[in-house]
């Protein structure tokens, strides 16, 4: 069928610091940064205008932070503020809706008709200032600006002379993908289908966190990190299936719409051994257990069986839905390592080992646990026609959603080097050799 689509994003940006030493126990940093954006898109089939979706917009950014570190000499004491703030200037439809029998009767609610409910309605007293010609069937709202403000705290001190503890505690906010905003703005119903997809006035995304860790030097050479975190999301980017009333015809349907209801957590400990040997040998080894949960991390992954999401498109909070099952996204195990062995120029001089002067290995490996995956119903893999039809997934499903995984991730790469003079040039060559035990 083929299609078209056009795209450009200009942005201006400004922004503005100060690094303040106070005293010398107190640093100080502030500063903000402004960002105003032109985007164009367009997309659309050739010979369909079904999933089309076309919009100009100027949307805004900006923030602005402060923060203060203060050096008590074995205490390090850091705390701050950061206020976030963003107008999408998106304006959606909203129709007025004439049916009695309805909840939302004599009341202006969102539905993506854009054009094909026009015209006013004689309805005398209405939910605005109407004129006496009636009051208009569609209008356009324009979104919410948002902000947030998010606070941080930091404090490290020794609890022996070769052991630091520390321990943090942060707010983080994360702006919505324009495109999760715009998606959809300017398309009716009437011209694609059920399954188009629509942006919406989307919230930041909030994260809270947590971790403790410490810090042991066995010696200079040697040095042990263990650290423990919570990481909480509030209200991240994700596609629902929202059940929102059609004032055309009087009735209910599902609208494929983003919300701000990805809601989960990830508790993981992270291990690190830092270990060199002289000017040869540095390595280091790292071990991550994370457990990580939510409610869909893919933002076009549509859950059935959600009720209405409609608080945000109101002006209220959006709620997590109870229909919801957290799912396991995370590889619960992860083993990486990396390590580099150089030897100097004029190693070993005269003996046997000279040539390996300028030479150098350099290696990172991983062992990861595998993805989590859904298996199919018996049902379904016994039949080859949908197992090759490259569809959308499985019509039925054996198990709780993501509780299999594929086998666990291996991979070791490495980069040998040799450098030499040639002609008065100095020259290095190497071979790269990524997954080379061919796992």
């Amino acid at each position: 069928m083929g299609g078209l689509r056009v795209g450009d994003e200009d942005r201006i940006v400004a922004r503005a610091a100060l690094d303040w030493q106070v005293d010398r126990f107190n640093r100080v940093k502030l500063g903000g940064e402004y960002t105003d954006y032109h985007i164009i898109h367009y997309l659309s089939a050739l010979t369909s205008q079904a999933f089309s979706s076309a919009y100009i917009q100027d949307p805004i950014r900006w923030n602005m932070f402060i923060q203060d570190r203060l050096d008590l000499g074995d205490v390090v004491l850091e705390g701050g503020l950061r206020y976030d703030y963003y107008d999408s200037r998106a304006e959606r439809p909203f129709l007025l809706d004439l049916d009695p029998l309805s909840p939302t009767f004599n009341q202006y609610v969102f539905f993506p008709r854009t054009s094909s409910y026009p015209g006013n309605a004689d309805i005398g007293e209405g939910p605005a200032d109407c004129s006496a010609t009636g009051c208009p069937l569609t209008i356009f709202r324009r979104d919410q600006s948002h902000d947030y403000l998010s606070p941080h705290i930091q404090v490290a001190f020794p609890v022996t002379r070769t052991t630091n503890f520390r321990l943090s505690y942060a707010h983080q906010v994360q702006q919505p993908d324009f495109s999760l905003v715009y998606a959809g703005l300017n398309t009716d119903l009437s011209i694609t289908n059920n399954n188009n997809t629509y942006g919406a006035d989307l919230d930041f995304g909030r994260t809270i966190i947590f971790e403790l860790g410490l810090r042991h030097s066995f010696n200079p050479d040697m040095v042990l990190d263990v650290s423990a975190y919570n990481k909480d999301n509030i209200s991240n980017a994700a596609g629902r299936l929202v059940t929102l009333q059609d004032p055309l015809n009087g009735r209910t349907q599902d609208i494929r719409l983003m919300t701000n209801a990805d809601f989960g957590s990830s508790k993981g400990v992270d291990i690190r051994l830092d270990r060199r040997f002289g000017n040869l040998f540095n390595g280091t080894l790292g071990y991550t257990f994370e457990d990580s949960k939510n409610t869909g991390s893919d933002p076009f992954s549509f859950l059935n069986g959600t009720t209405a999401i409609v608080a945000a498109l109101e002006g209220g909070r959006a709620q997590p839905p109870q229909a919801i099952i957290p799912t396991t996204q995370s590889r619960p195990h992860n083993l990486a390592g990396s390590f580099s062995l150089q030897f100097p120029n004029d190693w070993k001089a005269g003996t046997g080992v000279s040539w390996l002067e300028n030479a150098g290995m350099f290696a990172t490996f991983r062992f990861a646990s595998g993805t989590a995956f859904t298996r199919c119903s018996a049902a379904f893999r016994a039949d080859a026609t949908r197992l090759s039809s490259g569809g959308g997934g499985c019509s039925g499903t054996a198990g709780d959603i993501n509780t299999a995984r594929l086998p666990m991730l291996k991979q070791f790469n490495l980069r040998v080097t040799k450098g030499f003079g040639l002609g008065g040039v100095d020259v290095t060559a190497y071979a790269d050799i990524r997954n080379l035990f061919n796992f």
